[in-house]
């Protein structure tokens, strides 16, 4: 068929309405551009509505349709004119009403579907006379759009939602983004034969599977496991909100317009579907060397077809990663045991605890816990559930202190070489990062190395685990669901995400706690882009730990860890709207039981110089 292009924009916002609009007007032979808007996914049921009901989808539908009239009438010349209207067809006897889709005619410029529940729009619209109709449309090239479900319902083979959202589920787990790796959290619609009823649009793109809200929303996971799952071919397409990109022929991604980027997600190249397992405690997705591409606002296109991306036309081939390894995790001349938590407060006498126990009883001297926060009462709150945490597994001689100023560290620091075992952690990310340099200088630093070096056992959870990577990020995630969703978008922007050098305990990585609970997948991007790429970002999850000595690396736990490598990138610039832009960047998901690096391993030319395994005060911050 002609040329259809696709419209993914993802809220009704005017920066992607632009580029709709401008299709629609192309496609346009006469002297009214007629835009026809689809009101499936308002549905409160797709099978019946009361006419209150039907009334409130009207009227909030209204608003929507004005934005969208607003933007094409600002977008054409004298004598064109616009006429956007809105066919009530709200529930699936309406899809099956001739005259209603019949307002569907040869005269329209473009289609664009609304946002809302994209199960209920295709229980709408699935083989009927309304999808026969829109078919023809898209055969003719009729430019299509959509928002949200409206996005979603143009993947042929579509997520539905989360497995709890299925009437017919009958377990008793909510599953929300951050169970998106996890085997039976989503509710797909992969029906392969198209007179099925559980896809998306029979026309929609088969060569990738369709995500929308990707940064906002958290939904990285969710789309990795959705494509590794996916009949068709194992490519992930996600856009934010406020963002959209066409794509031409359910081939070409191009021209992404908004506030942030649309993100692919490959995982043909490396064969990452292929070889990917589901394992540990909660049966998650376990997969390596997920191709990942940024595209923003700019020159920047991907060919669904041959899965590969494109810069100002020309193609960027995939680099050869056959040396690949992820050396940066291990510890260097220490013979003690380093454990990063995500925030192990979920799960108080879980794997991770358990293991810490083990170890500290191997130990002479007591355990220290050291809690940090800008208020002495929530530092100390934090203290004693930790103190009566250890008690319960079995730890007797454990002691608690707390720093809320610098003026608190050379306490600490007097007591280290009294204990046998040390448990730090916060959740104030951006109070310990406005301590990290008094860290170093009081050598509070220096005395938790030496305790690795010795043989004991430390712990960092949650934000002071952010601290020993070559960099931390300096934010705490926000407390409000509103402003956790807009930092999450916005993380993705350059210069959005401000750092400071971390102890590098670990050298060439940094670590994000809570990643995907607090939706840090972007900031996990951000990472990748110090040190010229050369700094792995891992993101380890609630309830979940990594453990690194002198031999290996490895997850204990609940969940997984993601790593986020930026070291085999060919392209990695800003585009046109401050958004990333990236190819190739590699994603691996670890879960409980796995090992990341073990020193056996041969070491790899990708390996840049050993450094210090600690650096001083003056080498860290001075360099």
């Amino acid at each position: 068929p002609p040329a259809s292009l696709y419209r993914l924009a993802q809220v009704i916002k005017r920066l992607t309405l632009d580029l709709f609009v401008a299709q629609a007007i192309a496609y346009n032979t006469d002297d009214v551009v007629e835009i026809r808007v689809i009101l499936a996914p308002f549905a409160f049921d797709p099978f019946e509505q009361t006419p209150e009901e039907r009334q409130t989808n009207l009227d909030d539908a209204a608003v929507r349709v004005a934005d969208i009239q607003e933007a094409c009438d600002a977008a054409v010349t004298t004598p064109i004119t616009c006429n956007v209207t809105l066919p009530d067809i709200q529930v699936r006897s309406d899809a099956e009403n001739p005259a209603l889709v019949a307002l569907f005619d040869d005269g329209t410029d473009g289609l664009y579907m609304l946002g809302g529940f994209q199960d209920f729009a295709m229980q709408i619209i699935a083989n009927t006379i309304m999808e026969d109709r829109l078919e023809e449309l898209h055969a003719q090239g009729v430019p299509w759009a959509g928002n949200s479900a409206g996005a979603a319902v143009q993947s042929r083979y579509m997520i539905a939602g989360y497995r709890d959202n299925d009437p017919n589920y009958t377990g008793d787990e909510t599953f929300f983004p951050w169970d998106g790796l996890e085997s039976g959290s989503l509710w797909l619609w992969y029906d392969t034969d198209d007179a099925g009823d559980e896809r998306g649009l029979r026309f929609g793109i088969r060569n990738a599977i369709v995500d929308q809200h990707i940064w906002e929303r958290g939904r990285i996971p969710r789309l990795l496991q959705a494509v590794q799952r996916s009949p068709g071919p194992k490519i992930g397409l996600g856009v934010d909100w406020g963002t959209g990109s066409v794509v031409e022929n359910d081939r070409i991604v191009r021209d992404t317009a908004g506030f942030y980027s649309t993100v692919i997600l490959d995982q043909e190249t490396y064969d990452a579907a292929a070889t990917a397992t589901y394992a540990g405690p909660l049966d998650s997705l376990a997969i390596r060397n997920v191709a990942m591409h940024l595209l923003p606002e700019g020159p920047y296109s991907y060919d669904l077809e041959l899965q590969q991306p494109f810069y100002n036309g020309e193609a960027r081939p995939a680099p050869d990663i056959s040396d690949r390894s992820l050396y940066p995790l291990q510890l260097r001349n220490v013979t003690g045991n380093l454990i990063l938590g995500g925030d192990l407060t979920t799960t108080p006498d879980g794997a991770v605890i358990q293991r810490f126990t083990e170890l500290a009883e191997q130990q002479a001297g007591p355990v220290l816990i050291v809690t940090v926060d800008t208020d002495e009462v929530v530092a100390g709150t934090l203290a004693n559930f930790w103190y009566d945490a250890l008690l319960q597994v079995g730890l007797t001689n454990v002691q608690t202190t707390t720093i809320v100023t610098a003026a608190d560290i050379p306490a600490v620091v007097s007591t280290l070489e009294d204990v046998g075992t040390v448990f730090m952690t916060s959740d104030n990310q951006s109070h310990i990062a406005s301590l990290v340099l008094d860290f170093i200088n009081d050598d509070l630093g220096r005395g938790l190395y030496n305790k690795l070096a010795n043989g004991s056992t430390v712990v960092f959870d949650n934000a002071a685990a952010a601290m020993t990577g070559e960099y931390m990020s300096t934010a705490s995630s926000p407390v409000d669901e509103e402003a956790r969703d807009i930092a999450a978008s916005d993380n993705i922007l350059a210069g959005d995400v401000e750092f400071v050098e971390g102890f590098s305990l670990v050298s060439d990585t940094s670590f994000e706690p809570r990643a995907f609970f607090d939706y840090r997948t972007a900031r996990l991007v951000s990472h990748t882009f110090l040190d010229d790429g050369n700094n792995l970002a891992v993101g380890i999850e609630r309830g979940t730990a990594i453990e690194l000595t002198n031999e290996r690396s490895q997850v204990i736990g609940l969940n997984e860890v993601m790593i986020i490598d930026g070291r085999y990138t060919t392209l990695r610039q800003i585009g046109e709207n401050d958004a990333f832009a990236a190819n190739w960047l590699l994603i691996d998901t670890f879960v409980p039981g796995q090992v990341i690096y073990d020193t056996a391993q041969v070491q790899t030319s990708v390996e840049v110089a050993a450094r210090p395994q600690w650096h001083w005060a003056k080498n860290l911050h001075l360099r």
